[in-house]
């Protein structure tokens, strides 16, 4: 009767110990479904921008994802793929604006700061013509030259 009541007291305890890991298990997944949801937003915004073949394809790809993101299962590959992809993307975009912006500013800089070459009259200034067309010498047999200049430092 003893062993009854203990085991007894030790399911109530276990169950009481199920419970609350049930429940903070419950807690963890609503969070973890609340932030694939945030995520969401983000990957349908990056997908509504790509170039796709039809938009069939698009809404099968976008829910797909929510059907990921209801399940809470951000450990499945294609879930990682997308959000992965999608922030090097925006990253991508990131570094282009800024890439953009310091070139006009260096355009800017450049045009504000030397006009004076942006014609050829201005880089050339007043420098003559050259009176003719330089010709090259004439080397003969460069062999013969080059196998000269090797006997004459000393190697056969």
């Amino acid at each position: 009767m003893l062993q009854v009541k203990a085991q007894e007291a030790k399911i109530a305890e276990l169950s009481k110990l199920l419970e609350g890991k049930n429940q903070a298990l419950d807690r963890l997944q609503t969070e973890k479904r609340a932030e694939m949801e945030s995520l969401l937003t983000g990957l349908r915004e990056w997908i509504g921008k790509l170039d796709v073949k039809s938009d069939n394809d698009r809404s099968e790809v976008i829910n797909g994802l929510e059907r990921l993101a209801k399940q809470g299962n951000d450990q499945n590959g294609i879930w990682r793929v997308m959000v992965t992809a999608s922030a090097a993307a925006l990253q991508q975009e990131s570094e282009y604006q800024k890439l953009k912006s310091d070139y006009d500013a260096l355009n800017k800089q450049h045009i504000e700061k030397s006009p004076s070459f942006d014609n050829a009259d201005a880089r050339v200034g007043s420098k003559r013509p050259a009176d003719c067309d330089a010709e090259p010498e004439s080397v003969g047999d460069i062999w013969s030259a080059f196998i000269a200049d090797v006997h004459k430092t000393g190697y056969e």
